[in-house]
């Protein structure tokens, strides 16, 4: 334990203000006093391992921060300041623990200020005036006011009276809680224009000087028409709410920053080819422009993943949002880079249809046959082909025989996660034109 002025006991982990001449000043509540806190507010007792772990980080922060002023009073006095003496910090400590009056404190003030010159060597004219006393200074200024007033015009000092007039009334009005609620919408709405919250956010909690105010905006029902508000002032949210609302928030300000930034590449990097225009980032020699009108089907390794563009009309009038699978895996290197790309430019998973789990199934089967049975099974879909469409092997035969290579080549390509043809070929006329 460790004596603390104004006889309390302290643990050995209580902080201490180093610069009140080395004493300690306990600063951290006792273990009993959090207990208590923790009580009150209807909380476990602090556990042992935490109250030893808190122990051991205040013993090595004490460490630190006794290093620290080791390192500043040997740069001190290698550049000539003189130490302040125990005197001094004793007169810190008595008006610390009698809480000296304004009055008293400015007195005192002066006489440590007065002090420090005499130690450096520095004239005592330059010294400011106690806080209870004019300074010529200002004496000057409130001279120049008064002739400033007393040359004013009738007519000018009326315009004057009434600035202060409805200037008192302003004030006045923002005390009532017609203000409060105007100075709160008013608030929010700065910091949508200055860009420092997303303007989307529609509900708020503030903390206000006055007090709590919840804010919530309602949308228009008309595009024409600016969306209102209402104030709730003095509800402090429940904790639960505040469980609610806070990572709420916090997302959404994390998506709006990602965006943010993800326009500011975008418009830094227009008309670069090496970068993508959707996301702004650099592309790698194996990827291409994302395209703001196409949907991307995908076979991950435990299910097909659908996307769709930002702004599609089948986003909620046609697909489903995509719901929770059990036992996913990280997908490849190639397709997860992809994937984060989509997201980044805005794309939406949403739930796969019924063709793409036929595709799923199908790219599945291929994975784990041989190339003969790969080449069985295409022989297979060729005569399912010809039944269907009803003409014979000759002639299938002759309308097929020019698409069946690049129609196997394309397969192939698939199966083994290669580019196609074509994008091969965008990529060699894209070098070709660096």
């Amino acid at each position: 334990m460790t004596e603390i002025p104004n006889g309390r006991q302290g643990t050995e982990a209580d902080q201490h203000f180093a610069y009140f001449g080395g004493k300690r000043l306990r600063t951290w509540s006792t273990r009993e006093e959090m207990d208590k806190r923790n009580a009150d507010k209807g909380r476990k007792p602090i556990s042992d391992d935490l109250w030893e772990h808190t122990q051991q980080y205040a013993r090595e922060q004490d460490a630190i921060t006794a290093a620290k002023f080791r390192e500043r009073d040997e740069a001190r006095a290698k550049a000539g300041f003189t130490p302040r003496p125990d005197s001094w910090w004793e007169k810190i400590e008595r008006a610390w623990a009698n809480d000296f009056p304004p009055e008293e404190m400015a007195k005192l003030t002066q006489e440590l200020r007065r002090e420090d010159r005499e130690r450096q060597g520095q004239p005592q004219e330059k010294m400011h005036s106690p806080l209870s006393e004019t300074t010529e200074e200002a004496k000057q200024g409130i001279e120049k006011a008064r002739a400033q007033v007393a040359a004013m015009t009738p007519q000018e000092r009326e315009a004057s009276n009434k600035r202060m007039e409805e200037l008192q009334k302003k004030w006045d009005y923002g005390t009532t809680p017609e203000g409060k609620k105007e100075f709160a919408a008013f608030f929010v709405n700065s910091l949508k224009k200055q860009g420092r919250i997303p303007p989307d956010i529609d509900h708020l909690w503030l903390n206000l000087p006055s007090g709590w105010a919840e804010y919530i905006e309602v949308p228009a029902k008309e595009a024409d028409k600016a969306a209102s508000y209402t104030v709730t002032l003095d509800t402090t949210p429940t904790q639960a709410q505040w469980d609610e609302y806070y990572p709420d928030l916090q997302a959404k300000m994390k998506a709006w920053q990602v965006e943010k930034a993800r326009r500011e590449a975008v418009e830094l990097h227009a008309g670069d080819l090496r970068y993508d225009p959707m996301t702004g980032d650099l592309l790698k020699p194996d990827e291409l422009p994302l395209d703001a009108a196409a949907e991307y089907l995908f076979t991950g390794k435990t299910r097909p993943r659908r996307f769709i563009p930002p702004g599609s009309p089948y986003l909620n009038n046609g697909y489903k949002p995509v719901r929770p699978y059990v036992g996913e895996q990280p997908e490849s290197e190639y397709t997860g880079r992809y994937i984060q790309r989509l997201l980044k430019a805005g794309f939406v998973e949403v739930e796969p249809v019924g063709s793409d789990w036929q595709f799923f199934a199908f790219r599945e089967r291929l994975r784990n046959m041989s190339p003969y049975e790969i080449a069985k099974e295409w022989q297979e879909i060729q005569r399912e082909s010809r039944e269907r469409l009803g003409i014979s092997e000759k002639s299938f035969g002759e309308i097929v025989g020019e698409l069946a290579f690049d129609v196997f080549d394309l397969l192939m390509r698939l199966l083994l996660g290669l580019p196609t043809k074509e994008e091969e070929e965008k990529e060699k006329a894209k070098i070709a034109s660096n």
